[in-house]
């Protein structure tokens, strides 16, 4: 690179913005005056000019060497001043800063954009964030804000200036015992408030921990570095399987808190990970030194993999070390996880003993269920069986009905399945009401719960092991018991179980209801009529099917209510009737059940209220496996389901059946879907195995047919012209699937019963019902792929014109985006097309980028679209929407008020005579 001018490196001073335009020629002036002389070359004049704005606290070392080397691009992020930048070794760059409005020295770590596209890589940044900002235990760094400016998405957190604890180690050497164990003290109850709040750490090193250095430069406590401080922000280094030498070589000495279940699976560290690598820092602090290091992190992966299946200890003991912190490290870095303490806060209390003070778990926040680590879902390899294709792949079919996926859409739509069974009644789509006590000094050291030895029946805590067995299912979410399956009409071939009120009591349930179409929301306003109570007063609701003589469902609705109605009359008489329908209080439920059936059902059902339900011979092997306490299942004869009961599907789920019976064979007699949602996704199939044939034989099927989701739909949806309406939100599917099917465990339980889950990230369900929808609807209008539907079509009314449209309610809600997103989700809340002039908006001066917040329920959707106008401009009255003719379509395009005119555009009525600026609504 040529030298760079002192007038040019003027000039990138005056552009970088660090200094005021006005002080920028008196800060010059002087500069020069005292640095400037003829007989220097231009780089070295460049050089001390440099060098005399750093000693002034002018510029800082790095804002001087990035300008006097030609660096382009901002020093600013949003409001904050970038002071200083650092590669750490993990991953990610941090950038000390300055908020210029409040003058606070912050860190910020920018996040990158591509990668943050990716919805398994932003789900896990948002979920770790979330849980960094929670924790605020002083020996923690402390996580902020997660931000976004034009430059992009960033975390803004505390700056913490010091030297690490690697490099305090090598100057100082080895601790004194009692030193060392109250150094970690502090750090491990730390961790366990992490543990507590459901997350992990993961990087614990000693790179990773703090000595910070205060103004008068006296040192203070440690400080362990947290997300996203800690290196790895995206959380890609956390998921990665470690096979691979370059990832290895990354984590450099690091790769010594490692624990060896991770080495030796892959997996992403536990609470139980974490609690070895305090274990290690405690190790190093006493010899010295990292006692596994081999030399190269290479070399030290293999010998901890090879000493990981060793009896002993895989780090020497430490000479003259007392008893009770020998036994404290054996048990923090025991390679068996039974021996091992299992958590953060058990770790706490057990070094609070050695020291002869109180346990400290008691004052750590409740404990939550730790989330997986999403990125190792997303990119974790299937075994070799299951990423075995089948000899036959059809070409879309697998996809949806292949299981799960399936599941989750029949579930939507299953609440559907009534509609019209016993009423001509239309309703209306707007119908739908949118540890151990505190130790002594003489304490003795406690084993963890479940070394061995133990008595872990005893134990009161209830903590057990569940070792990470990838051939086996996932342990469930719930632990509920079989359900009674009360007033089920005999005979059954199709039930549905649900809790609705819990289910709605979830942001993901409330969006996954609102994934149907205009059918559903019939549906429900139908359930509720006929039960005279909404789905959120709902507990529990168990609907059964049975075909009569000529093949015609008939329905039985049994309800519990979370409270009793006001107006309910126990013990109604079975000749209530209600348009073609019958209904029953049992007079023993105090108000708080009701039966609803078809007339040929109910007098029946109370005659056998006293007795619980019978299932079908057939499906009797399902009932080890039913969940009561499951939010959605389904479950039934798959060959009722496939033929006799297709009658129940809308029509847009009609391909669903021949996959669906292809995936478990048309041989298998009973198959149970279900869902439930909490902070992840949980969804179940569970299929009995057919009498002749073999169980492993369908394990092998199922395991297959889940596992070409991703690419099957991906292959229907590259052969498709898909209509703009929920194009977006389709295109997203294959990658919501690939999380599914690389987290899909199957597996065999009770020798006929085959038992496929996975989980997947919270907000997966909805996304992913409401894009099958969409797709379904779509592959249904036009099956040969041939001719996209209308863009401009809304799937509820594909006849009305675009004013007709403009007048229908919709539902949009956000805290805080831009004008692009915001017209984006009207689009795809309303289906009416909708284009921005962006060049029109920039001649005013008008960004798409703008941002702002909005909620609006069941507001028309041109009244919508104003206010988002009206937000965008400040309430300017600058920005208008004309209506366009498109190939033979309307089109709504947003642009100017003066580009219009100077067009000759012809305004709507509704904004033609509103020139003046307005105050935008809040």
């Amino acid at each position: 690179m040529p030298p760079l001018s002192l007038d040019v490196f003027w000039t990138a001073v005056a552009a970088s913005r660090l200094i005021a335009d006005d002080q920028l020629p008196q800060i010059r002036a002087a500069c020069e005056a005292e640095t400037k002389a003829d007989d220097e070359s231009a780089d070295k004049q460049t050089a001390l000019a440099a060098q005399w704005l750093v000693r002034r606290g002018v510029l800082t070392l790095w804002q001087a060497k990035r300008l006097t080397r030609g660096g382009g691009g901002s020093f600013f992020i949003g409001d904050y001043r970038l002071l200083d930048k650092h590669e750490h070794p993990l991953g990610g760059t941090i950038y000390r800063a300055l908020h210029d409005p409040t003058r606070r020295r912050v860190a910020l770590v920018p996040l990158d954009r591509t990668a943050c596209e990716r919805v398994e890589v932003w789900t896990e940044v948002v979920r770790r964030t979330e849980r960094a900002t929670e924790a605020t235990d002083p020996a923690l760094s402390r996580t902020w804000a997660l931000e976004e400016a034009a430059s992009g998405r960033f975390i803004v957190c505390e700056d913490i200036p010091g030297r690490s604890l690697a490099d305090e180690l090598a100057q100082r050497g080895g601790w004194l015992v009692a030193k060392a164990v109250e150094a970690v003290l502090p750090l491990c109850r730390a961790v366990a408030e992490l543990h507590r709040l459901g997350g992990v750490h993961g990087l614990i090193s000693l790179a990773n921990v703090v000595r910070p250095i205060s103004k008068d430069e006296v040192p203070q406590p440690l400080r362990l570095l947290q997300h996203p401080l800690a290196g790895d922000p995206l959380g890609l280094l956390s998921a990665d399987p470690l096979r691979q030498s370059r990832s290895l070589t990354r984590l450099g000495d690091a790769v010594c808190f490692v624990p060896p279940e991770r080495l030796m699976n892959g997996q992403p560290v536990t609470p139980a990970g974490d609690v070895y690598a305090l274990g290690c820092l405690l190790h190093a602090l006493l010899a010295g030194r990292l006692a596994a290091w081999q030399g190269d992190p290479v070399k030290t992966a293999a010998f901890l993999r090879h000493a990981a299946g060793a009896a002993k200890p895989v780090l020497p003991p430490i000479p003259d070390c007392p008893a009770e912190v020998t036994q404290l490290l054996e048990y923090l870095t025991a390679n068996d996880l039974a021996r091992r303490y299992a958590d953060a806060a058990e770790a706490a209390d057990a070094i609070a003993a050695c020291l002869g003070e109180p346990a400290v778990s008691s004052a750590l926040p409740d404990e939550r269920p730790q989330a997986a680590n999403l990125i190792a879902v997303a990119t974790a390899k299937p075994s070799e069986e299951s990423s075995s294709q089948p000899s036959q792949r059809q070409t879309w079919l697998p996809l949806v009905a292949g299981g799960v996926t399936a599941a989750v859409v029949v579930l939507v739509g299953m609440i559907a399945l009534f509609v019209g069974r016993g009423t001509d009644e239309a309703v209306p789509p707007d119908a739908v009401a949118a540890v151990p006590a505190a130790a002594g000094p003489a304490a003795e050291l406690k084993p963890p719960a479940d070394a061995a030895g133990g008595d872990t029946a005893a134990e009161p805590s209830g903590r057990f092991v569940v070792e990470n067995d990838d051939q086996l299912p996932w342990l469930p979410p719930t632990a509920g018991t079989q359900p009674t399956l009360r007033y089920l009409p005999a005979g059954s071939q199709l039930m549905l179980l649900a809790r609705p009120a819990e289910l709605l009591a979830t942001a993901d349930g409330r969006l996954l209801l609102k994934a149907g179409d205009a059918a559903l929301g019939r549906a429900v306003a139908e359930l509720e009529r006929l039960l005279g109570q909404p789905l959120a007063a709902i507990e529990q609701l168990q609907i059964g099917w049975q075909a009569d003589t000529d093949g015609l469902p008939l329905m039985g609705i049994w309800a519990r209510f979370v409270e009793p109605p006001a107006a309910a009359s126990a013990g109604a008489a079975a000749g209530e009737q209600l348009s073609g329908w019958a209904r029953w209080r049992p007079p023993a439920a105090a108000g708080r059940e009701v039966v609803v059936a078809s007339p040929s059902l109910i007098e029946p059902l109370i005659a056998a209220a006293d007795a619980p339900g019978q299932l079908p011979r057939s499906m009797r092997p399902l009932v080890p496996v039913l969940d009561d306490q499951r939010q959605l299942t389904l479950f039934g004869s798959p060959h009722y389901f496939v033929h006799d009961g297709r009658s129940l599907l809308p029509p847009a789920m009609l391909p669903l059946l021949e996959p669906l019976e292809k995936l478990v064979g048309a041989d298998c007699p009973a198959v149970a879907v279900s869902l439930h949602l909490d902070d992840r996704t949980y969804v179940e199939l569970d299929a009995v195995s057919p009498a002749v044939g073999s169980a492993r034989g369908l394990e092998r099927q199922v395991e297959q047919g889940l596992a070409a989701l991703a690419d099957a739909v991906e292959e229907v949806i590259s052969k498709r012209s898909l209509a703009a309406y929920g194009k977006r939100l389709v295109m997203r599917l294959p990658s919501l699937l690939r999380l599914l099917e690389r987290q899909l465990r199957v597996g065999i339980e009770h020798r006929d019963l085959i038992i496929a889950n996975s989980y997947l990230p919270q907000f997966a369900g909805h996304n992913i019902a409401a894009a099958a929808t969409v797709l379904l609807e779509q592959v249904a209008a036009d099956p040969e792929g041939g001719t996209p539907a209308p863009a401009a079509a809304a799937p509820a009314a594909p006849t009305q014109t675009l004013a007709q449209r403009l007048q229908r309610p919709v539902d949009i809600a956000f805290a805080r985006d831009t004008l692009e997103t915001a017209i984006q989700l009207l689009v795809e809340e309303s289906g009416i097309p909708i284009e921005i002039a962006g060049g029109d908006l920039e001649l005013e001066g008008i960004t798409k980028n703008q941002s702002f917040g909005l909620e609006q329920r069941g507001v028309p959707a041109e009244k919508v679209l104003l206010t988002i106008l009206q937000k965008s401009d400040g309430g300017a009255g600058k920005l208008v929407y004309i209506v366009r003719q498109e190939q033979g379509r309307e089109q709504i395009v947003v642009t100017t008020r003066k580009a219009a005119a100077k067009r000759g555009d012809t305004l709507p009525a509704v904004v033609a005579g509103s020139d003046a600026p307005v105050s935008a609504p809040q």
